[in-house]
């Protein structure tokens, strides 16, 4: 049993628009100071990100998982930071620490029993003292250690999150019954189909990226989504509209118009049967439909209680937004200078998405996510219990009396600070499509030993 138990997560490494030298230096830096005999250091999901690599299969290829991973991990290599990084793993290892890798909703390929194997080569482990010091945890429960006195129950969080769960028990089966691909989270497909393509997105008078921000904004779905749709709505309903085909016939933009507000209509008005004039999506018709569901439902919910209520204050000046000529929209875009109430709402509607404003900052209150993983999750009867979660990029520390402790260990990437209820939005705004916002990042991590659990922050 080892006697410290270090937890980092959200990383996200990548061999395709990956983390900068800053991250790199950190993350060895870090590692390499701790390193010793005593430790085990827990890589608590999303440690590296696949999503954004190109040509990404929409699927996850349990065929070609193995060889998926190792691809990425030899580009990985190739770099100087990314050797260093993997070298040092081995080095972790080799001194008598344990490594454990927990898959996230970004690096779900971990789940395959052969990536463990692609692991232990990469680390250049080849002896099974050395093997059974370095495991991926591919069960569907919390990986569980002791600590002293502490029982410690570890797991990414993306389970709570009906946007990016992943299904271990489907996997799992899909694996046993050696089926060839599994469904990836809803989530992940719209990053791939949707949010992928405002990355992507050029200004063509200047040559930059428009929307550079994108993976500093968390949680990725549904808040950011419903910022893209506001900064630029026609490039997210004509793409959307991909995934819209009504008869075979591909939905002209007007006709995602109509639909988007029939759906906004029907939630606001309660209603259950929504787009029924849409077909059932199959593999080839994509997620257009639940794309506008998904923005119509994270717009409604935060909504303030005065709007709801008076729905017509947010449907028609929406509608006449959305019907406007596209050269207006494209000389409007990102700004809060055209007077609409309805434009207004949506953008405030999207910040209190994005983690719930300035409060996301705040260590001591805990996100709806953070509250469900506390909720699924309760201590053994009589004893002394510390939880830890990731996948927000919220880092949380939070006192459960005679419960013990909740961890969020946060992120290392990059983010953006949001505004909260009292700031100037449009300044906010402004300085994000200006790409003068500023980004930051906080290098945080859980220490646990058996004197108790502490969130701390890299140098």
């Amino acid at each position: 049993m080892n006697e410290r138990l270090l937890v980092v997560s959200d990383v996200h490494l990548c061999s395709h628009d990956g983390p900068p030298q800053q991250v790199w230096r950190s993350l060895i830096d870090f590692l390499q100071q701790h390193m010793d005999s005593v430790s085990t250091l827990l890589l608590d999901g999303d440690c590296f990100d696949f999503l954004p690599l190109p040509n990404r299969p929409h699927h996850l290829d349990l065929a070609g998982a193995a060889q998926f991973v190792n691809r990425e991990w030899e580009c990985l290599s190739r770099d100087r930071w990314g050797a260093t990084f993997f070298q040092t793993l081995s080095q972790w290892v080799g001194k008598g620490g344990q490594l454990v890798l927990i898959p996230g909703n970004h690096d779900l390929e971990l789940y395959h029993p052969q990536v463990e194997e692609v692991l232990h080569a990469r680390l250049q482990l080849w002896d099974a003292t050395q093997k059974a010091r370095c495991r991926i945890h591919r069960d569907d429960a919390p990986w569980q250690t002791r600590i002293g006195e502490w029982q410690v129950s570890a797991l990414h969080g993306d389970a709570v999150d009906p946007w990016n769960r992943v299904d271990v028990t489907g996997l799992q089966k899909s694996l046993r019954e050696g089926k060839p691909v599994h469904p990836l989270p809803v989530g992940s497909r719209l990053v791939l189909d949707h949010i992928n393509q405002f990355k992507r997105a050029m200004d063509p008078k200047t040559g930059n990226r428009r929307f550079p921000f994108v993976d500093h904004l968390k949680p990725e779905i549904p808040g950011l989504l419903l910022l893209l749709f506001y900064l630029d709505p026609i490039l997210t309903l004509t793409h959307v509209s991909k995934g819209l085909v009504f008869h075979g016939v591909q939905m002209a933009y007007q006709e995602i118009v109509a639909a988007f507000m029939r759906e906004l209509r029907g939630i606001l008005q309660g209603n259950v049967l929504l787009l029924s004039d849409t077909p059932p999506r199959d593999e080839e018709e994509g997620d257009g439909a639940e794309v506008l569901r998904l923005i119509c439902q994270t717009l409604v919910h935060n909504l303030p209680p005065e709007v709801r209520s008076a729905p017509n204050r947010l449907i028609r000046p929406l509608e006449d937004w959305l019907r406007s000529p596209g050269n207006e929209l494209e000389c409007r875009e990102g700004t809060l200078g055209w007077p609409n109430e309805g434009k207004n709402a949506l953008l405030r509607a999207a910040i209190r998405a994005l983690g719930g404003g300035a409060s996301f900052f705040d260590p001591s209150i805990p996100g709806p996510l953070d509250t469900s993983i506390i909720e699924r999750h309760p201590p053994r009867a009589g004893s002394r219990s510390i939880l830890i979660a990731g996948h927000t990029h919220g880092a949380r520390f939070l006192d459960r009396g005679t419960n013990g402790y909740y961890v969020n260990t946060g992120t290392w990437t990059g983010l953006i600070r949001l505004p909260g209820e009292n700031d100037n939005l449009n300044q906010w705004i402004q300085a994000l499509t200006s790409q003068t916002v500023e980004t930051m990042t906080r290098f945080t991590f859980a220490e646990i030993t058996a004197a108790g659990v502490c969130l701390k922050t890299w140098m």
